[in-house]
């Protein structure tokens, strides 16, 4: 096996090649390890990276019925289903595209594989490596060792992880831009109103409902249950606490604060219902929940509300952030404020300086 190292040497030469190929025994071994020297060779990766850079396509499908059965509560298929059979350069990959293949990969919902033109990748390995053009077979079993056992799954690896970390950056640059914004955002102007109604929506749990001060004190919390046969009792507790939201805050347009999660619409319409029938004036600011939740089950929370569920504290932190974005975001774990562009699956030690350094 010491000669196919000659054999690279004398590369080209006139009755060097032949000799040698006679003499090499066996040919498996030495196809494997010119198959290595071919691998190793800088030019050859370079010409290959530049293609791949070039031609290479993402081929995306569902992953398999036994791969999925081990994702147990984790999002089912149907969140990816946009990319059951879908297939795209990775050139042209959206930031967005790629966050969402590599999370449906990593919850074996997905399954990624590289459409490459092997006869092409062949003839960019001959001109990369050779100065000539070898037919002999030792050759070409080298090529086509070099190729599949070792560069194919090299260049493809790289170029993923080159294209994930771009789409991970830009997204780190969209939660800093919304995080920026969503911190500067200036105080709600309250003007004669010393007093708001949050409203946490549910469903089966029911509306969570927190009547706070314009400097963002609890003056009580209570829960509104309007499935089936609970909506008329709903409506008149609905109805009583926008009474107590007008007789604290003295003014006739009742201020409130909706969350704008699952639900929303439903608590809504019952809003709505409810100041028809109950004669009251209503002016009605969406915000998001995202993190309310979170946050409600935090030591903070806790120690705040010691004798209240976390389901019920969460609207007093959608009141909050109305009156001051600032004060009720930096509370929250960054990963949580669904600012950015799959979030989840950025670093959390990074979105946390970011969070510090908006912050100041």
């Amino acid at each position: 096996l010491v000669k196919v190292e000659e054999l690279w040497a004398n590369w080209g030469t006139s009755n060097a090649d032949n000799n040698l190929l006679r003499r090499l025994k066996p040919m498996d071994k030495a196809v494997i390890l010119l198959a290595n020297r071919i691998a190793a060779d800088v030019d050859v990766m370079d010409a290959l990276m530049d293609y791949c850079n070039r031609q290479c396509r993402v081929k995306v499908k569902q992953a398999s019925g036994d791969k999925q059965k081990k994702t147990k509560g984790k999002p089912s298929s149907s969140s990816f289903e946009t990319y059951h059979d879908y297939s795209n350069k990775v050139t042209s990959l959206h930031d967005h595209q790629v966050l969402a293949i590599r999370r449906g990969v990593d919850q074996k919902q997905l399954k990624l594989t590289f459409d490459i033109d092997d006869s092409r990748v062949d003839r960019i390995i001959q001109q990369a490596a050779f100065s000539k053009k070898h037919n002999h077979q030792l050759y070409q079993d080298a090529r086509k060792d070099a190729w599949t056992r070792l560069l194919r799954k090299r260049c493809t690896s790289r170029q993923w992880k080159e294209a994930s970390k771009r789409a991970e950056e830009r997204s780190i640059h969209v939660f800093c831009d919304n995080l920026h914004k969503a911190l500067l955002a200036p105080p709600a102007a309250m003007k004669n109103q010393k007093a708001l109604l949050a409203l946490d929506p549910g469903f089966q749990a029911g509306i969570k409902c927190a009547i706070l001060s314009d400097e963002g004190r609890v003056i009580t919390m209570d829960t509104v249950k309007f499935m089936g046969n609970a909506k008329d009792g709903g409506k008149k507790k609905l109805i009583s606490l926008l009474e107590k939201v007008k007789e604290v805050s003295g003014n006739s347009k009742i201020l409130v604060v909706l969350g704008n999660g699952h639900g929303t619409r439903e608590a809504r319409q019952l809003l709505e219902e409810a100041a028809s029938e109950g004669e009251v004036e209503t002016e009605l600011h969406l915000t998001s929940e995202a993190g309310a939740s979170v946050w409600s089950v935090t030591e903070m929370a806790n120690e705040e509300f010691p004798n209240d569920t976390a389901a019920a504290i969460a609207s007093v932190s959608i009141g909050r952030r109305y009156l001051n974005p600032l004060n009720e975001l930096v509370k929250i774990p960054p990963k949580s404020l669904g600012l950015g562009m799959y979030q989840h699956d950025l670093s959390e030690k990074v979105l946390d300086d970011k969070l510090s350094l908006t912050s100041i």
